[in-house]
């Protein structure tokens, strides 16, 4: 039963750094998606603030 389970801790050593490099690099994904996504909401959003403004400047010229 003991060598059972040292066998399995060396199995678990050999797989945790491969599991902790996998979620960084996932989280650094995640971190650039988000950064990208931001920046796109932001732009529409301007847009959108832009488009209100020449509708109230329309408006203003009648």
């Amino acid at each position: 039963m003991n060598e059972f389970i040292n066998s399995m801790a060396g199995v678990a050593w050999s797989i945790i750094p491969v599991l902790l490099i996998f979620f960084l690099m996932s989280g650094i994904m995640f971190v650039f998606y988000f950064k990208v996504k931001i920046e796109e909401i932001s732009i529409y959003l301007k847009s959108i603030a832009a488009s209100l403004e020449r509708l109230s400047n329309r408006r203003n010229d009648y």
